[in-house]
């Protein structure tokens, strides 16, 4: 065993008196049910095995067989930042990329886009997206031509990493594939004590460099085993994980003026859904949303306004502190202009309702805003789905198995 942390636990006494304990009466100091194994933490920089950074292009990583995979970050190099007191809108960061892909044998386990980023992003406590903000250089301006920055990709195990994270040294080998956009669409904004615009399309920004950022936790042997023995034990492990789907994009031609809109869509996916977030976009920027109505076999779910639904919509029990109010505040971040629909009972962390949307008839959501100016726009919707993910015992392999 060559881990300097799992080595250590192992003469420790501390460590060993949780290991072997089995009582589990609170206050007392041996609970080991209580508490998580102890394990070793490392973020392990991955360069790309192919593809390269250039507008348009794509870079593949390989994930490490190096424990359990629970985040997965990008570590970008940017250069041609503009100095004059602006400062990065946490979408202009997030512009630079088309789509990411968690994939496996060729296969297709989650792909995310910025804005299925975004609404994820939005699904967070207010202190998490804040601090997201901070990480695009949202609340700071920029002072320099070149930065690093990161950028959190939220898989589907981003709910619970210990439950849902990949056990690489037993499954087959993951990848992760980015595809870059054109870098036109990069935002940056105006600081506050200056004139300049709140919102500003900057073209020459581009990455020259990406690593992925991957953190693992990595068990003794012995708990490794346990945990295969007991997942496995029956040929097959299959989970229940939250995967991101998004119905096409829809546009909205014809906008002339600033005045509040309103336009229909309707619902084409037969996912079994736990939730949807809307968004509504205009080169990049997201526009505010006033009212959202939700109709299933045209019987109207919702019709309610935006302050009703950036407030109770998220956390409708109203007791979990997980969640807190996502009233808009676009001096801050411009997260809180998706707005999430939970069909559940509580937050959006736990599986707490699921609807077939094969079943309904005729699904559809009227969405009200305020346009950003003149022009196209486009509705995205967004939906946090239930999917069984499976893992077989004999050969690794992983595979997305009922949807709908």
């Amino acid at each position: 065993m060559s881990n300097p942390i799992l080595q250590s636990n192992q003469s420790s006494a501390v460590v060993a008196t949780v290991n072997e304990s089995d009582v589990t009466v609170p206050f007392v100091y041996n609970e080991k049910s209580r508490l998580i194994k102890p394990h070793s933490l490392q973020v392990l920089p991955i360069t790309s095995t192919s593809g390269s950074t250039a507008p348009q292009s794509a870079c593949s990583y390989d994930v490490a067989k190096n424990g359990i995979a629970v985040g997965f970050y990008l570590e970008v190099n940017l250069i041609g930042l503009p100095t004059n007191n602006y400062k990065f809108n946490a979408l202009g960061i997030l512009n630079l990329i088309d789509e990411v892909s968690l994939t496996t044998s060729g296969r297709v386990v989650e792909k995310l886009d910025a804005y299925q980023i975004v609404s994820r992003y939005a699904s967070l406590p207010l202190a998490r997206q804040g601090a997201l903000s901070v990480t695009c250089g949202n609340d700071e301006t920029i002072t320099t031509a070149s930065t690093k920055t990161y950028i959190w990709l939220p898989f589907y195990m981003f709910r619970d990493s210990a439950r849902y994270g990949i056990l690489t040294n037993f499954e087959e080998p993951h990848h992760v594939e980015v595809k870059w956009s054109k870098y036109t669409q990069t935002l940056v904004r105006g600081t506050a004590n200056t004139s300049l615009p709140q919102s500003t399309i900057h073209n020459n920004i581009s990455v020259t460099s990406a690593n992925l950022l991957v953190h693992y936790k990595q068990l003794a042997d012995d708990d490794v085993n346990e945990m295969i023995r007991k997942n496995y034990s029956n040929g097959m492990l299959s989970r229940l994980v939250g995967i991101s789907k998004r119905e096409q994009s829809h546009y909205v031609q014809g906008i002339v003026s600033n005045d509040t809109y309103t336009e229909s869509v309707e619902l084409h996916e037969t996912e079994a859904i736990r939730g949807m977030t809307v968004l509504v976009t205009h080169l990049g920027e997201l526009a505010n949303i006033t009212n959202i109505k939700l109709t299933f076999n045209n019987t109207d779910v919702l019709d309610v306004g935006e302050d009703f639904l950036h407030t109770f919509a998220s956390n409708w029990d109203m007791h979990s502190a997980s969640f807190g109010s996502h009233a808009r505040d676009e001096q801050i971040h411009d997260y809180k202009r998706a707005v999430r629909l939970d069909l559940g009972i509580g937050n959006d962390t736990a599986l707490d309702n699921v609807i077939a949307l094969r079943e309904m008839n005729n699904p559809r959501v009227e969405v009200q805003f305020d346009p950003i100016r003149a022009g196209e726009h486009q509705i995205h919707i967004i939906y946090e789905t239930a999917t069984f993910l499976t893992c077989s015992a004999d050969t690794g392999r992983v595979q997305l198995s009922i949807s709908s």
